[in-house]
């Protein structure tokens, strides 16, 4: 019901709590409106958290179910009247769900509660959503040098599969 509100907090959070990552852009209120857009057909409320440190907002985490499941069993083509494909998809979305995995792609903590156990809170509560609901989770979105949300993932026994990393290089002059 408060999804708009919600959003304008997760973009101040996020644009707080991301700011010291490599490669870090932040959101403008625009990119806020196309991912509230994008995200409103597959949010899903009881994947996405708040942490409060008294009236504070300190931090947020959002799953998603993995969509990309259904659209493997669809196979969009040009061929196919997108008719049937959307027909199709919401069959094996919502009638015959095949969704096994939630990803895991944001979460941050501003600067000031980190160490706290804010982000080691918001991580258990995702993974406790998520349980039950999903048979797995994909969290491949953990920069490699945040050692301690790659910490909590080990502590919770969540096992590490792939590794995503970035090199940056200066261009020569002329």
């Amino acid at each position: 019901k408060r999804k708009e509100e919600e959003f304008k907090l997760f973009k101040e959070l996020y644009n707080n709590g991301w700011e010291q990552n490599w490669g870090f852009v932040p959101m403008t209120p625009h990119e806020l409106d196309g991912m509230v857009e994008a995200l409103g057909t597959f949010f899903d409320p009881e994947l996405a958290f708040f942490a409060y440190v008294g009236d504070q907002p300190a931090g947020f985490v959002l799953a998603v179910p993995n969509f990309n499941e259904v659209l493997a069993r669809v196979y969009p083509r040009p061929e196919v009247p997108q008719i049937v494909t959307l027909l199709q998809a919401l069959y094996y979305w919502k009638i015959r769900p095949v969704i096994t995995m939630a990803r895991l792609p944001l979460m941050g903590v501003i600067p000031e509660f980190r160490g706290k156990g804010v982000d080691a809170v918001l991580y258990l509560e995702i993974l406790h959503a998520i349980t039950g609901r999903y048979a797995y989770n994909d969290s491949g979105w953990i920069l490699e040098d945040n050692m301690s949300t790659i910490g909590i993932a080990d502590k919770a026994g969540l096992t590490r599969y792939k590794t995503h990393r970035f090199y940056e290089k200066g261009l020569a002059d002329g």
